[in-house]
Formats: structure tokens, C-alpha cells, sequence
């Protein structure tokens, strides 16, 4: 598993702004981590065919309103002892090490 930004930048009222959409790569198929921008889909596609990938491969959006980790009955979060639980497992999957609720605090996971 790899986790890579997309980064995007325009301009509104004058102002040149930047949003970093993460997109998450599991074998062959992508996850997108979505800022919450409207109508930035076309933008974020086109950064993913710059970074080599291809849009047929997007299969999930995980929207800014959705948790990242829903409980069982989806109507809230897990809690932050049941997401260090999953934390460890991802990190034993990935064969990565130290990643915990606040390693996340200015990644994507950030916004969840």
C-alpha cells in the first residue's frame, strides 16, 4: 500500500490556492481521499494520469463528509482506542512501523 497527494493548484477570486487530494494504491486499484471541493473531479483525474495511473483503476472516493472508519451501524466514528486497534493492523499489513492516531494529524487522515 502506498499513500500519494495529488497536488492541484488554481485560482479563485484572483488568488492562487492549493488542494492535495491523497490518493491511496492498493495493488492495482486506487483509492481517492477527496477534499471536498465541488466539481474538481476532472482536475484530480487529471493528476492521477500525470502520476501514471489510470482512471479505470479508481474504484473507491472516500468523500470529506464520510468517516474513514465508520462504526458497525455507520452512523458515527469508531473510537479513537477501536481506530489505533485498526491503525496496528494496517500498519502489520503494510510492514510499515510507529503509526498511531496522531501520526495521522497533518496527513489525510487529518480531515477524518
Amino acid at each position: 500500500m502506498k499513500i500519494i497527494e495529488l497536488p492541484i493548484e488554481f485560482e479563485f477570486n484572483g488568488q492562487k490556492n492549493n488542494i492535495n487530494p491523497s490518493l491511496i494504491i492498493s495493488k492495482n486499484e486506487l483509492t481517492l481521499v477527496d477534499t471536498g471541493y465541488p466539481n474538481f473531479l476532472p482536475f484530480i483525474e487529471n493528476e492521477i494520469l500525470k502520476n501514471g495511473f489510470e482512471k479505470k483503476n479508481l474504484k473507491n472516493i472516500i468523500r470529506r463528509e464520510s468517516y474513514l472508519f465508520p462504526s458497525r451501524n455507520g452512523e458515527r466514528p469508531i473510537t479513537p482506542t477501536q481506530a489505533y486497534r485498526q491503525l496496528n493492523k494496517a500498519e502489520e499489513f503494510a510492514g510499515v512501523e510507529h503509526v498511531g492516531n496522531h501520526t495521522l494529524g497533518k496527513t489525510f487522515g487529518y480531515w477524518f
